[in-house]
C-alpha cells in the first residue's frame, strides 16, 4: 500500500466519522462534539506521522485537507492552553461551522511555535509568558530567535523589521496568535466572534488596545477594534460565513 493510498483511506474514514457525529442532534450533542474533536486530533496526528515516514509524497492531499480547515494548535505543557482551545473550537463550531475548527496539542510551546512558523498550522494558543521568552530568545526558544526577529523560515534572508507573528486575541494568561500570512478577513472574524461569545468561555478576554504586547497586533484585529467593516475575502480562500 502506497503512502498516498493509506492517507486517502484515513481521509475517507475521517470524513465518514465527521458526518456521523455531525448528524447527531440529541441531548448528548456536547459529548458527541467532544468525541469528534478527539477523533479529529487522532487522525490529524496519524496523517502527519504517516506523511513524515514517506517524505513528501502525500503533500498535495495534506495541503488541501489542511487549507480547508482551521487548525488551532495548543500546548500540552500549559494546563490552560488545550482546555481553552477546545472551548474556542466549540464556539467556532457552533457559530462558524464552515471553519471546521480543530484544536490539537503540541508537546511544548516551542513545538507549537515551530508548527506556526513553518506554515503547518494557522493559529496557536500559547501562554503569554512563553511568547515573551520566545521573542527575547531565552531558554529553549533560542533556536527560533532568528525567525522571530525578521528572518524568513529556512531561507535565512532578511524579512524586514516586522515580526512574523501577530496577536489576534488575549484570553486570560494565553494569547491567540497567527503567522503574518493569516488574512485580515479571518482574523477579523475570529476577533469578532470570540468577543461576542466571551460569556461562553471560562476566561476573560483582555482589551488588546490597553495592554503591551510582545509582538504586533494583527491587522484584522486592529480593524475590528476600530469598528471597521469586515475586510474582503482573499481570492482562493474558503469563506467561513454562512
Amino acid at each position: 500500500m502506497t503512502c498516498l493510498t493509506l492517507v486517502s483511506w484515513l481521509f475517507c474514514l475521517w470524513k465518514c466519522l465527521n458526518r456521523f457525529f455531525a448528524k447527531r442532534v440529541t441531548k448528548e450533542r456536547f459529548l458527541s462534539r467532544k468525541i469528534l474533536l478527539r477523533t479529529n486530533s487522532f487522525f490529524l496526528i496519524t496523517i502527519i506521522s504517516v506523511s513524515s515516514l514517506f517524505a513528501h509524497s502525500p503533500y498535495g492531499l495534506w495541503y488541501k485537507w489542511r487549507k480547508d480547515r482551521l487548525f488551532l494548535v495548543t500546548t500540552a505543557s500549559d494546563p490552560q492552553s488545550y482546555p481553552i482551545g477546545v472551548e474556542i473550537a466549540n464556539v467556532l463550531g457552533e457559530v462558524l461551522p464552515k471553519s471546521e475548527t480543530i484544536a490539537v496539542r503540541a508537546p511544548t510551546t516551542l513545538d507549537a511555535l515551530k508548527l506556526l512558523l513553518s506554515h503547518q498550522f494557522d493559529v496557536a494558543l500559547v501562554p503569554m509568558v512563553d511568547l515573551k521568552l520566545a521573542v527575547r530568545g531565552e531558554g529553549e526558544f533560542l533556536e527560533i530567535a532568528p525567525w522571530l526577529n525578521g528572518i524568513v523560515f529556512s531561507e535565512q534572508k532578511p524579512k524586514g523589521e516586522a515580526n512574523p507573528l501577530r496577536v489576534i486575541l488575549v484570553l486570560g494568561t494565553c494569547v491567540l496568535i497567527s503567522e503574518e500570512h493569516f488574512s485580515d478577513h479571518r482574523a477579523h472574524i475570529l476577533a469578532e466572534t470570540l468577543t461576542s461569545k466571551q460569556g461562553t468561555l471560562s476566561v476573560m478576554l483582555s482589551d488588546t488596545r490597553m495592554i503591551r504586547l510582545p509582538i504586533p497586533l494583527h491587522g484584522g484585529t486592529i480593524g475590528f477594534n476600530d469598528g471597521q467593516s469586515l475586510p474582503q475575502l482573499p481570492q482562493g480562500e474558503k469563506s467561513w460565513l454562512r
